[in-house]
């Protein structure tokens, strides 16, 4: 079974998944290769892998009924406020992206399709200010390097974060809720029979990575980004 999988997924619960998998079906060959939603979905269309896991932005339709694709729902990765250990804001219990305003950040750069950075910008444009973004990183590793340096700040997935944290701090985002959803995606008729017994193994690990939100409640501002139409154009960014 040929797997694809973003950067974030690929250092949090897909591993598990995998391994609780290959543990029950010893048989079973897995290949997995890390690749972003839009590549992993052109991929997946072109019957080059098997299935994917994707992330899309929480409260957008998750795809039109005839894409080609069956998905899911994995659960919806929250973003936070990431900040260096030692910050003037640590102490806080409570933070808005506006207590940010004059901050340092990093970030990717804008890219046409870059998903993330779109996230960024509505947050901002909520907040009512543009962020100064010092520190242009693809791979949110990297960005989280920076913040534990103490050289900025950041908003980012919280799957990006994993724990033990002890170089930074994670805050929710006062007022809004802005998250990602997170898919398993196929396509729709091909038979591969490995794929319910891989989804059924990553459903305990990702609700053990972070907590299953319902799908019906109402998407914030801040999570609903108005975006271009997806393509088979792969962005850099590592999210």
């Amino acid at each position: 079974v040929r797997v694809g999988a973003f950067l974030t997924a690929c250092t949090s619960f897909v591993p598990p998944a995998l391994a609780r998998f290959e543990r029950s079906h010893p048989d079973v060959k897995i290949e997995l290769e890390q690749l972003e939603p839009a590549g992993a979905l052109c991929r997946l269309r072109a019957g080059e892998i098997d299935v994917a896991v994707t992330w899309e932005v929480f409260g957008e339709e998750g795809g039109s009924e005839d894409d080609g694709f069956e998905r899911l729902f994995l659960g919806d990765d929250p973003y936070r406020i990431v900040l260096p250990a030692g910050h003037r804001l640590a102490r806080r219990r409570q933070l808005s992206v506006a207590d940010l305003a004059g901050e340092r950040f990093n970030g990717p750069a804008v890219d046409p399709g870059g998903r993330y950075r779109e996230v960024l910008d509505s947050v901002f444009a909520d907040a009512g200010f543009t962020p100064e973004i010092a520190y242009l990183v693809d791979d949110v590793s990297v960005g989280r390097a920076f913040v534990a340096a103490g050289v900025c700040v950041a908003v980012m997935p919280e799957l990006a974060v994993p724990e033990p944290r002890p170089d930074v701090v994670l805050r929710p985002i006062h007022g809004l809720d802005p998250a990602r959803s997170v898919h398993a995606v196929w396509l729709r008729g091909r038979r591969v029979p490995a794929i319910p017994a891989m989804t059924r193994a990553a459903r305990p690990i990702s609700a053990r990575n972070w907590p299953i939100r319902s799908k019906k409640r109402p998407a914030p501002g801040a999570a609903r980004c108005s975006a271009p139409p997806r393509s088979c154009r792969s962005t850099a960014s590592g999210r």
